[in-house]
């Protein structure tokens, strides 16, 4: 599906070499919108982020791609092999505090197969790529996620089978000295309808 990102958009230049990466709420800026005019004559020369010394290249968008293309086939042994021994994948808690539900967090690449490989047999999940942020050790991701249940489940839940839901999330990662993800970070912004997710997508 087609991503969010403009790299000819001379504002989002700007806006990228100054956004802070902690910051959630920068995937939906308004900065980032397209746009086909030419850069002012004015205007300074595209460069690179600064990366501090003794750190690694950025970590690209056609590579975080790949990754995800990993992940929507399950081929989760290659989506690991992204990972550091001893990465952390750590998820959104329910706005409510610790005392409803205690966020969750998986450690290492081996927890983090066993509990997709789990998720996949009841879920189908699938990634999309929305706005792409990367400096230095650190980038940061707009996911469009689909969730389609394979089976109706039990219990409380009354997700239907084949009853797609759409979350739009922010996922910061930190990196190791080997580039590989040492930290990942997983904020809730919030349920997409088919059609705003199509359109979001479709910029």
């Amino acid at each position: 599906m087609k991503s969010l990102g403009n790299d000819s958009n001379n504002s989002r230049r700007k806006f990228v070499k100054t956004a802070a990466i902690s910051v959630a709420g920068a995937t939906v800026i308004g900065s980032l919108a397209h746009g086909t005019n030419p850069a002012p004559a004015s205007a300074e020369p595209k460069s690179e982020l600064p990366n501090p010394a003794g750190t690694r290249e950025r970590f690209t968008r056609d590579q975080f791609l790949e990754y995800i293309d990993y992940f929507n086939r399950k081929d989760f042994d290659k989506v690991a092999s992204y990972f550091s021994p001893d990465v952390t994948i750590e998820y959104p808690d329910n706005f409510m505090g610790p005392q409803t539900a205690a966020p969750r967090t998986l450690h290492g690449p081996k927890e983090f197969i066993k509990n997709y490989q789990a998720l996949t047999e009841k879920t189908r999940e699938v990634l999309n790529l929305g706005v792409f942020l990367s400096q230095g050790d650190h980038f940061c991701v707009e996911l469009i996620t689909e969730f389609t249940p394979l089976k109706t489940a039990a219990g409380g839940d009354q997700t239907k089978e084949a009853e797609t839901r759409i979350l739009n999330q922010c996922v910061i990662y930190d990196l190791d000295e080997k580039g590989k993800f040492k930290r990942i970070r997983i904020f809730h912004h919030r349920h997409l309808d088919p059609e705003t997710a199509k359109r979001l997508l479709a910029k």
